[in-house]
């Protein structure tokens, strides 16, 4: 169970993973239930059986709607080169030169929005998958999706995540206000005996 659980978490089928830049992935041989981490070579999926898993697992729409970096965080740097340019250069740009460099920050923008497709995202992913998954896991998990209950399963992936979120944060907080309220409590029953060594606060 526990390996099926770490399956459907790595998959994205109980939440979608989170993506970005500066992340190194972990240097060990398992996960903390115990999911292998490295399968086999002669165990792992083709790149035709993960090929086909990404398309039941509807992964292109996914990756779409991922953010890999924040708009304004792609904006910010092209800025930052820009600037780093002008200071290199030593040059001090008139307005019209001014409008000149922001009309090339759109152009790039809207390249940087499109340089990493999702076909070259898919197969980035592939071999990370590979690491994870074997081929029976990947061949079952892609005839269970492949049906009706399982396509229903991944549309309602993002109503489960957020409706999820939400409940649990809430019984969180109230776990939370339980701890805090006992931690008062202790406080407030040592500092009535310690009341006459302490020294009354500055005004």
């Amino acid at each position: 169970m526990n390996r099926v659980c770490g399956i459907l978490l790595l998959t994205g089928c109980v939440s979608m993973p989170v993506l970005g830049f500066g992340q190194a992935p972990a240097s060990v041989s398992t996960t903390a239930d115990g999911l292998t981490a490295t399968v086999p070579v002669d165990q792992q999926a083709s790149t035709e059986q993960m090929t086909r898993f990404f398309e039941v697992m509807q992964m292109r729409e996914k990756l779409r709607l991922a953010i890999l970096m924040p708009p304004a965080q792609i904006m910010q740097r092209l800025k930052q080169k820009s600037e780093t340019l002008s200071s290199k250069m030593g040059v001090q740009l008139t307005p019209e030169q001014k409008t000149a460099i922001s009309r090339m920050q759109e152009k790039y923008f809207v390249r940087a929005n499109t340089v990493y497709p999702e076909d070259a995202r898919m197969a980035d992913l592939i071999p990370i998958y590979q690491r994870y998954l074997t081929r029976d896991e990947v061949t079952s998990m892609i005839a269970f999706y492949s049906t009706p209950a399982g396509q229903h399963m991944l549309s309602l992936q993002s109503v489960l995540a957020a409706e999820s979120t939400a409940e649990l944060m809430v019984h969180a907080q109230e776990r939370m206000e339980t701890v805090t309220d006992k931690m008062v409590e202790e406080m407030t029953a040592y500092l009535q005996t310690q009341q006459k060594h302490i020294q009354p606060a500055a005004k």
